[in-house]
């Protein structure tokens, strides 16, 4: 009976250690199932994160297109249909064709414009401060209220350009042409005309203050009410010019010519004119107080 009941002990506790190795296994593969869970999540949770890198680095460059997009519709809507209100400050636009575009108010402080042909074009009140329009064509082109403050125009084409009130304070048109203009009131304080030609245009109680007018031809213009203050003429042919009213108070007009031009009413008060041609002119009423007419 002993032998048999150790046997059956034997037997139990085999069952119960086989029972426990069962136990411990079965918690062995949960523990396993449990990391495999976890590396899986954070697998799928690395993968998710680098996808949604992707799509927002995506959206950045969709949005920088579209950013390139809107600046290339801008501009093609300045060259073609013509904005309220553009602003193209600092740009170049050398050779560039604008014929009879709508530029009312554009801002283009600064502005490379050499060579642009703006044939027609409306650029009432545009801003042109310090603009570089050498050898720019623009006949027929409206500039009314424009602002050219220090703007170059060398050799430029403005025939029959509209300017009227335009401002243009220290801007530069050496050897400019601006045949039939018409600067009614225009403000040309200090304004470079070296060489330029004028001939018949319109100024028209202008005020050409300090003006450099060195050679300029202004050939039948018309200055009435026009102030050249201080005015630098020298040299310059005024021949058949109209000064009605014109001031031209300590104005130097060395070896200008005025034949045939008229002077009715004009103020010469401390003038210079050394070597003048008068020949045919009108000075009815002028005014020469301390003039010097040597």
């Amino acid at each position: 009976m002993v032998p048999a009941l150790l046997h059956g002990v034997s037997a139990l506790l085999h069952c119960v250690s086989a029972l426990l190795a069962m136990f411990q296994c079965c918690s062995m593969v949960s523990v396993l199932l449990h990391c495999l869970s976890i590396a899986a999540w954070c697998q799928c949770c690395c993968m998710v994160s680098e996808l949604l890198h992707c799509v927002s680095a995506l959206l950045h460059c969709v949005s920088a297109l579209l950013h390139g997009v809107s600046a290339l519709l801008h501009y093609v809507s300045v060259l073609l249909r013509g904005p309220s209100v553009a602003a193209l400050s600092q740009c170049c636009w050398d050779h560039i064709e604008l014929r009879g575009a709508e530029l009312h108010g554009a801002g283009l402080h600064g502005a490379k414009l050499h060579g642009a042909e703006l044939h027609g074009a409306e650029l009432h009140g545009a801003e042109l401060h310090s603009a570089e329009l050498h050898g720019a064509e623009l006949h027929g082109a409206e500039l009314h209220g424009a602002k050219l403050h220090g703007a170059e125009l060398h050799s430029a084409e403005l025939h029959d350009v509209k300017l009227h009130c335009a401002e243009m304070c220290s801007a530069e048109l050496h050897s400019a042409e601006l045949h039939g203009a018409e600067l009614h009131g225009a403000e040309l304080h200090g304004v470079k005309l070296r060489g330029a030609e004028l001939h018949g245009v319109e100024l028209h109680g202008a005020k050409l203050h300090g003006a450099e007018v060195h050679g300029a031809k202004l050939r039948g213009t018309e200055l009435h009410g026009a102030e050249l203050h201080g005015a630098e003429l020298h040299g310059a042919k005024l021949h058949s010019a109209k000064l009605h009213g014109a001031e031209l108070r300590g104005a130097e007009q060395h070896g200008v010519k005025l034949r045939g031009a008229e002077l009715h009413g004009v103020e010469l008060h401390g003038a210079k004119l050394h070597g003048a041609e008068v020949h045919g002119a009108e000075l009815r009423v002028a005014v020469l107080h301390w003039a010097a007419l040597h």
